[in-house]
Order: structure tokens, then C-alpha cells, then sequence
């Protein structure tokens, strides 16, 4: 009995020390996982860190090469000899803006999208100027090298980059942004504020920027409403831009439309450039802006004659009747 009792005592101190053991184990784990816990956080903290570092250094490499190539393409603006030359790089300035490879990821807020539409009206205002004359003409028709860099400008303000399109595709809730959309959502709303239905302090940063100088964005657009319709013109007369403003005395009397060499490709995009054209007519007449269309313009639609539509099932002739729907508005407009 006595030595019954002897091992029921040591099985039980030896099973104290065992739950002691596992005990101590135990508190051991816990605080091993506390550990790896806190140096989780830590790393999941440095790596946060790292990607804000990284986002930052896109961000900055990003603006760098948009200024770069913003520059180089008014460089090669300026150096063209042809409208349609500098038409080409002013497309690649208009797409160069930073909020035109606005990521929406990351640093990419929507108040980060705001500040680039700033600086976007800042450069934009400035590189007009450089232009502008002191009595800015809407005369579609002009050789001086200065006009002709402001006609590109004109007809490019609506070139969307890849980037944002890709974006968009992904993200249908984002707004679309180009100069084009900029400039009208602004012009909107200086509407608003001179009838007194908002104050400046309604509008945001970037609206008050770009307002500071909205003749300057005014006239661009009546640029548009004039040289659009122009440059269609002169494709409806076989002729390149240049050739196309020399004859204009001879077009002035009187000419038929040439439909026949138009591919459907090029009906679709001319139909597309009509429909820009009574677009921004219809925009600056819905803020009480005269488009101001310049008399030479108006003689060269009133005199042409469109003709008869082909009566064939042919692509080609299935695409020419929205192209005379558009240019008939047009002329009516007029």
C-alpha cells in the first residue's frame, strides 16, 4: 500500500510537470507568435512604404517624360511645313498631358486627377499665348506659321491617349478627360457663374485657373468651329490643305462635292469630323458664344453643291448618306 502511494505521488508530480511544461510551451508559442506578428506588421508596413516610394518615383518619372514629350511635340509642330504635319504632332502634345495616363491607382486620387487638370490649364494657357496674336483671327485660311500651329491645336483638342482609354474600358465610372471635355465642362460652369447661379468659391481649383483666361478657351473653340469644317472641305476637293486655300478664289464660284475617291474608312472619319464640327457649334451657341464663323468659310459652303448619292449596296455608298446628314446641318447652320 505504502508503495502504491509512493508512485501515485510521483505520477502526479510528474504529470504537474508535464502540464507545467506544456505550460511554459505554451506562453512560449504565444509570445514566438506575437513575434511574427509584430515583425508581419512591420513588414507589411515597410512594403506599404516601398510601394507609396515606389508609386511616387512613377509618379515622378511619369512627369518628367510628359513634359518631355509635350515639348518635343510642339518642337515638331513648329518645325512642320504641311497643316497636316503639324495636326500630327500637335495630336501627340494633346495626349502628352498627365491626366491623360492618370492611373486612378495608388497616389492617383481623384484630388491628384484635379491638381493635373491645373497645372494641364496652366501650360495650356501659356503655350496659346505663344501664338495668339494681338487681334486673334478665326479666318481658317491663313499661311502664317503662328495661325497654323493654332489650328493644329484646334483640331487636336478632343485626342484621347490610349492609356486613359484602356482605363476607362476597365473603370466606366471615370469621367473621360481631354482638353476638349475640360474646356467645355469649364466654359459650363463660368455660364453658371455669370448668371449668378454659383459663386467663385463653388468652383473647384482647377476651374478657377482655367477661368482666369476663358476668352483664351473661348476662341480655341471657335478656331474648331472654323477650321473643321475647312479641313473636311478641302478633302471634298481633292486637293491638299495648301493647294486647297490657293484655289479658293476659283472654288468661291461655285463647286460640286467629291464623294466618289471618299473610302469608307475616310467617309466614317469625315463624317466623324462633321459631326465635331456641329458639335462645337451647338456648344458655343448653348453658352451664348457666337462661333464666329469666318466669311470665307461661309461663301465656300453656300456655293458647293453635294452630289447625287450613289443607288448601290455597296460599304462604301451605305457610309456616304450620314456624311451628307452632317454637312447639310452644317450648311443650314451657317
Amino acid at each position: 500500500m505504502k508503495e502504491l502511494l509512493i508512485i501515485t505521488a510521483v505520477l502526479a508530480v510528474s504529470g504537474c510537470s508535464k502540464i507545467n511544461d506544456m505550460h511554459n510551451a505554451t506562453t512560449q508559442m504565444a509570445g514566438t507568435t506575437q513575434q511574427m506578428s509584430n515583425q508581419l506588421s512591420q513588414t507589411n508596413g515597410s512594403l506599404q512604404a516601398t510601394q507609396l516610394k515606389m508609386q511616387d518615383t512613377y509618379n515622378g518619372l511619369r512627369q518628367v517624360e510628359a513634359v518631355r514629350e509635350r515639348q518635343i511635340s510642339l518642337q515638331d509642330m513648329e518645325s512642320a511645313k504641311t497643316i497636316e504635319g503639324k495636326i500630327s504632332a500637335a495630336g501627340v502634345y494633346m495626349m502628352a498631358y498627365e491626366f491623360q495616363v492618370w492611373s486612378a491607382d495608388g497616389s492617383d486620387t481623384q484630388e491628384e486627377r484635379d491638381l493635373l487638370f491645373s497645372d494641364a490649364f496652366i501650360e495650356f494657357d501659356k503655350d496659346l499665348r505663344n501664338y495668339l496674336g494681338a487681334q486673334p483671327s478665326t479666318d481658317p485660311t491663313s499661311s502664317a506659321p503662328a495661325m497654323m500651329n493654332l489650328y493644329a491645336i484646334a483640331a487636336t483638342l478632343h485626342m484621347e491617349n490610349a492609356q486613359q482609354i484602356a482605363l476607362l474600358q476597365k473603370n466606366p465610372s471615370i469621367p473621360k478627360a481631354t482638353m476638349l471635355s475640360l474646356i467645355e465642362s469649364v466654359l459650363r460652369r463660368n455660364q453658371l457663374l455669370q448668371a449668378g447661379k454659383i459663386s467663385w468659391n463653388d468652383l473647384k481649383p482647377y476651374e478657377q485657373q482655367a477661368l482666369a483666361n476663358y476668352k483664351d478657351l473661348e476662341y480655341i473653340l471657335q478656331l474648331r468651329a472654323n477650321l473643321v469644317p475647312m479641313l473636311v472641305l478641302s478633302k471634298l476637293t481633292s486637293l491638299e490643305y495648301a493647294g486647297f486655300v490657293t484655289k479658293f478664289l476659283d472654288l468661291s464660284m461655285g463647286f460640286t462635292a467629291d464623294l466618289q475617291d471618299l473610302s469608307v474608312a475616310e467617309t466614317d472619319t469625315y463624317t466623324q469630323y462633321m459631326q465635331d464640327a456641329n458639335d462645337t457649334r451647338d456648344f458655343l451657341k448653348s453658352i451664348n458664344v457666337d462661333p464666329q464663323y469666318n466669311w470665307k468659310l461661309e461663301r465656300l459652303y453656300h456655293v458647293m453643291k453635294l452630289p447625287a448619292l450613289p443607288n448601290t449596296d455597296t460599304p462604301q455608298a451605305n457610309a456616304l448618306p450620314a456624311f451628307v446628314d452632317q454637312v447639310t446641318a452644317f450648311k443650314q447652320a451657317l
